[in-house]
């Protein structure tokens, strides 16, 4: 990564320094919600607030006893799993000066697509200009991507713009769209 070799860094500094993961079960620690946004307390009281506010968290912690300050339960067992998913998405997006990668490993799986759409948007907001790779099932989720890799049995069967390889006679990816339910007047603007 940007010519350093990975295998030579320590796992901490990996972690802490270069790539955020965002996995599908949410690691929510015993706490509160306070440590859960800002384990190495490193933030202000208005930044975790207004993380909150942008994953539509706020009023929901603002109703819990302790608000910001309210206890979790063991692993986080007193909130939902999306809002332990939301959570987890906004400590990760709260280490965008320090990271160089998000890797979202299915992320948004287990919500609705309401819930997935302010994720993007909050990714979209506090991962620009950072290297974002989303490993996803739900086409709705990588649409607004700059690129798309379709992979089967673990092999890439095609690459590209959005915008490009939807339009693509009879490829891998033009025939996921047709089945995905989608529109075609909400697929991504054909690139000409």
């Amino acid at each position: 990564m940007d010519g350093k070799e990975l295998t030579t860094i320590g796992l901490q500094l990996l972690r802490r320094h270069l790539i955020t993961l965002i996995p599908q079960n949410p690691v929510v620690f015993s706490g509160t919600i306070r440590f859960n946004l800002d384990p190495y307390d490193e933030h202000s009281e208005e930044s975790l607030v207004s993380m909150l506010d942008d994953l539509q968290l706020k009023e929901v912690v603002e109703q819990r006893e302790g608000g910001i300050d309210g206890d979790c339960g063991k692993n986080g067992d007193k909130l939902s799993h999306g809002q332990r998913q939301l959570l987890v998405v906004g400590r990760a997006l709260l280490q965008k000066n320090r990271t160089r990668l998000y890797l979202l490993d299915e992320a948004t799986s287990s919500m609705d697509d309401g819930t997935d759409d302010i994720v993007q948007a909050a990714i979209r907001k506090h991962a620009d200009g950072i290297t974002t790779i989303t490993v996803a099932h739900r086409l709705l989720t990588v649409l607004h991507c700059d690129r798309i890799a379709v992979v089967e049995q673990g092999a890439i069967v095609q690459i590209g713009e959005p915008s490009v390889i939807c339009y693509e006679e009879g490829s891998p990816f033009q025939l996921m769209m047709e089945t995905s339910g989608i529109p075609t007047k909400d697929w991504p603007k054909k690139k000409v």
